[in-house]
């Protein structure tokens, strides 16, 4: 099993179009949309979530998830991609798409860089590798899906790479130093890691300027090998720079983040849930609205004219009541329910009165008249 976060350089409206439709199976994690709705719902929900919460930063995760077994059945590996947002990402947003394009079924996860609860999602690097590992071994097994090896298995196999029978006392040193070079930010720290996975320790020395230097002995080495041997990227002074310079970067980083970091959201998870669900069931009510103002509407014009009474007048005043911009839709309804009511009343009452007047009519034509 293996676990890949995209370089997420397009939109997300491209991001979710292309791993939705395109999917065999789709499916959602704390959504309202569900896996057979649209994908403009779905982007639709996101956008709502993450405008409540301005930022600037990433607006969303693209995970890849691939099984390396060819075969594997889709709904196994939706249910590996929920229980994985679910342990990992409990309190996100995300899509579910199963792909099968490259000959075997793989998982795209469409991840909302903003939670329920306003925050950011914010993977750094450790954090992703921990998540990382936990999707490619811990929970890979337990779906019976190959493995990936861990960090340390694969250390192991860099050891087994360096064939201390085949390669110089300097070669080894370089080849060790820069496989951990750049997983440890301390000299502290290196002579620690490269003493644990390679036994090779660096020694400090002093020279007849009192400068500072490395040495790196072995068991393996007959004696030590001077960082004058090695070059200056091996030197004391140049790791030091370097690492003090990368600290100082972080420092500005974790500076400049803590100068962004928005307010803390005032709203609550189920505060959020609520105002979407309100929103959708607000939207709902004006749409039923609209449509009982147009049927009502077209009865009012139908009466008029069935009776004769769509007058240039008449028709007036009923277009001036829905034009007007001051009156809510739910007085218009009621307007317009008493138009109804007014001109079945006067429809009542010319029938009352044609009645009346063709008795008269017949009592005349009779004699009984005056």
């Amino acid at each position: 099993m293996l676990m890949k976060l995209t370089s997420h350089k397009s939109n997300i409206n491209k991001a979710m179009h292309y791993c939705n439709d395109k999917a065999i199976a789709n499916d959602t994690f704390n959504m309202f949309s569900y896996g057979i709705d649209t994908t403009n719902d779905k982007i639709n929900e996101m956008q709502e979530l993450a405008n409540n919460n301005v930022y600037d930063s990433r607006k969303y995760y693209h995970l890849i998830l691939s099984p390396t077994e060819k075969e594997n059945e889709p709904q196994q590996l939706l249910n590996y991609a929920r229980e994985l947002l679910n342990n990992k990402f409990s309190n996100c947003q995300a899509t579910i798409s199963i792909h099968n394009d490259n000959g075997r079924n793989h998982c795209h996860i469409i991840l909302n860089a903003t939670k329920i609860d306003g925050y950011k999602i914010d993977i750094r690097n450790k954090e992703y590798d921990t998540i990382k590992e936990y999707a490619q071994v811990e929970l890979a097994k337990k779906y019976n899906y190959e493995p990936t090896k861990t960090k340390n298995e694969r250390t192991n196999d860099k050891k087994t790479m360096i064939d201390y029978q085949k390669h110089s006392q300097r070669e080894i040193v370089k080849n060790s130093f820069l496989n951990c070079y750049n997983q440890v930010s301390s000299i502290e720290e290196l002579k620690k890691k490269l003493k644990q996975d390679y036994n090779i320790e660096i020694q400090e020395y002093k020279t007849k300027d009192n400068i500072t230097k490395f040495s790196y002995k072995s068991d393996f080495f007959k004696s030590g090998i001077s960082e004058d041997k090695l070059g200056q990227n091996f030197s004391r002074e140049m790791i030091s720079r370097v690492y003090e310079i990368k600290k100082k970067k972080q420092q500005e980083n974790i500076k400049a983040h803590q100068e962004q970091k928005p307010q803390e959201p005032k709203q609550d998870i189920f505060d959020i849930l609520n105002q979407q669900a309100d929103k959708r069931r607000d939207k709902k009510i004006a749409e039923d609205k609209e449509k009982e103002l147009k049927a009502l509407t077209d009865k009012l014009f139908k009466q008029l004219k069935d009776n004769g009474l769509d007058t240039k007048d008449n028709v007036k005043l009923i277009t001036d009541t829905l034009d007007n911009k001051k009156l809510d839709i739910d007085t218009k309804i009621t307007n317009i329910t008493n138009f109804i009511g007014q001109v079945a009343k006067i429809i009542k009452d010319i029938a009352t009165e044609q009645v009346k007047q063709q008795t008269k009519n017949n009592d005349y034509s009779r004699g009984y008249g005056e």
